[in-house]
């Protein structure tokens, strides 16, 4: 049975783990130029002329594109479970791509040479297709991600980059216009129904741009942590890459802007030429479209009076391209900044007072002076989030959210239990407190201080989120802020949590994740005393665990009793589920 999952959700800003939950398309925005040029499905069907199904893809861009381990995948119309075929190769500008699928036994045309050949069954009338930047299997009926890179709904599919294409038929397959060069972002208004004219990469290329090949520089400059007033040996790195059509030709330089409050030491990087105590590096080798230029490591030294912030510059100038600039906003604090502090039992599962955490689990810690600013991840899973920085056990965790009063941060892989030593550290010192590392540390991510966060599914199009998809449970009505619904007797809920155990397949922490990992032990839910079994319990996201179930009749109404247990483990038993 395919388990629905959801790798995101409303309320998640607040817990500051995942983004918003989108349940359609949006229009994908990749600058690769790679798009979904024609599909076709009804290859050997009745009537059919071509034997085989067939994707299509075309480089309406002005650079070359590596597509190796990327994905074209499909799924039914309404369908939630996603076929990948796996690509390889590389796409040149105004170049066909041509992927072979199913062969149903009829016609009597083969395709010409295919660049990639795989057997996922197109329908010939319905259905969605997704190009993808990996190979892992998209969930749900509209799954979203910067790691979809074009999506085509056609006939009676739920999901669309704007409208879907209309129906096709064995005879008939949806044609992006211009040879594939428009792309408005709209299914219907970028494709038309034709006879299926199948393009290889042999095929004659179709330039969508004339426009001149030019090298563009970008140039990114970064660093670590705050800066301490009096500090010797700071650093920022200097990246540089072509992003533009064309390769450097000449010397490049690379120019330090530093401003007050901070003194250039030194700069180096491998392959670049950077006179002692100076503030240019150069360098006269080739730098191709989309490749990067070994980096720059700048060291400075911070005045005792310094500035509570500093912006530093760096530009970049030469090779044939416009010069391009690059600042990096720093925190300076006082050399006599306090330093951090835990408070006593201040490292708990997130939504919960329980001081036992599980590796992967997302976690608080709660203190004074835990870091300097509030700083918010990017969803790369970093060790170091605005200066501070958290080991479990030694181990370096995954930080999510810094403030100077609370941490959330993913717990890291570790196969020890018993109490652990957590230490937080940044410019002003280190502070340690202890917890204890389990298997199982079970609790509801919650909308408030006691309400589990969960959805109902609404199949008939009823809800108030996700385009009639979902309610969010809760106190009928917005007395949190926005609007939630009681859930009933029969009703299908998804609730989220985190520490549930080991689940089947594993996944790791500090990457990303989207799927059905399912628990390896049984999950029990007591819902005001009543049990439930939940049809699927298991990993939906990075950390992030979800419990289907079918609310059961008897089990009361208003804000009753939520109670979960894994393992011999039970969930905090303050949390409450809304029921009318």
């Amino acid at each position: 049975m395919e388990v629905p999952v959801r790798t995101s959700f409303p309320f998640a800003c607040c817990l500051l783990l995942t983004g918003v939950h989108a349940a359609s398309i949006p229009a994908q925005g990749g600058t690769s130029g790679i798009v979904i040029s024609q599909l076709y499905g009804g290859g050997g069907n009745s009537g059919a002329t071509l034997r085989n199904d067939f994707i299509e893809l075309f480089n309406s861009g002005n650079q070359a594109v590596t597509v190796t381990g990327w994905s074209v995948q499909y799924a039914a119309a309404t369908g939630v479970s996603w076929n990948p075929t796996v690509l390889d190769g590389v796409i040149q500008p105004g170049q066909y791509y041509l992927i072979q699928e199913h062969a149903e036994g009829g016609g009597t045309v083969s395709l010409p040479t295919p660049d990639v050949s795989d057997n996922t069954n197109l329908s010939a009338t319905d259905g969605k297709i997704a190009l993808v930047s990996n190979a892992t299997a998209l969930s749900g009926a509209s799954p979203t991600g910067s790691q979809i890179i074009d999506f085509v709904g056609y006939g009676a599919a739920n999901a669309a980059e704007g409208s879907p294409v209309p129906a096709l038929d064995n005879t008939t397959a949806a044609i992006r216009l211009s040879g594939g060069c428009t792309d408005t972002n709209n299914n219907r208004a970028d494709f038309v129904l034709g006879p299926p004219v199948p393009r290889n990469s042999h095929s004659p290329v179709n330039l969508c741009s004339t426009a001149p090949l030019t090298p563009v520089f970008s140039i990114l400059k970064t660093h670590t942590g705050n800066f301490t007033q009096g500090q010797n040996g700071a650093s920022y790195t200097i990246m540089v890459a072509n992003s533009g059509t064309a390769s450097t030709n000449g010397q490049v330089t690379v120019t330090e802007n530093t401003p007050n409050g901070l003194s250039a030491v030194s700069m180096s990087g491998r392959s670049w030429n950077c006179p002692p105590l100076g503030t240019t590096c150069t360098r006269s080798d080739t730098l191709n479209p989309g490749a990067s230029y070994s980096t720059i490591t700048v060291a400075v030294n911070v005045a005792s009076n310094a500035p509570a912030s500093v912006n530093n510059q760096a530009t970049v100038a030469g090779g044939g391209a416009s010069q391009q600039s690059a600042s990096d906003l720093t925190t300076i604090t006082p050399s006599g900044a306090p330093a951090p502090s835990i408070a006593a039992g201040g490292v708990v599962p997130v939504g919960s007072t329980v001081a036992t955490i599980q590796p992967g689990e997302w976690v608080s810690i709660y203190g004074t002076s835990l870091a300097s600013s509030t700083v918010t991840w990017n969803g790369n899973f970093p060790t170091s989030l605005g200066g501070t920085s958290v080991t479990i056990n030694g181990k370096s965790a995954y930080l999510s959210f810094v403030s100077p009063g609370q941490i959330n941060l993913q717990a890291p892989n570790d196969t020890g239990t018993g109490t652990v030593l957590v230490v937080v550290t940044n410019a002003s010192g280190s502070a340690s407190s202890t917890v204890t590392l389990a298997e199982f540390g079970p609790s509801f991510l919650l909308l408030d201080n006691k309400h589990v966060a969960g959805i109902i599914i609404r199949a008939n199009g009823s809800g108030a989120y996700g385009g009639g998809t979902y309610d969010i449970v809760g106190p009928t009505g917005t007395s949190l802020g926005y609007s939630t619904v009681a859930a009933r007797a029969g009703d299908t809920i998804e609730l989220f949590g985190t520490g549930f155990g080991p689940t089947n397949p594993a996944v790791p922490s500090g990457q990303g994740f989207s799927g059905a990992a399912p628990t390896t032990n049984a999950v029990t839910l007591y819902i005001n005393g009543v049990a439930a079994t939940p049809a699927f319990a298991g990993l939906s996201g990075a950390g992030l665990y979800q419990l289907n179930l079918t609310v059961p009749s008897g089990v009361g109404t208003g804000d009753v009793s939520l109670v979960a247990t894994v393992g011999g483990v039970q969930t905090p038993p303050t949390v409450v589920i809304s029921l009318q």
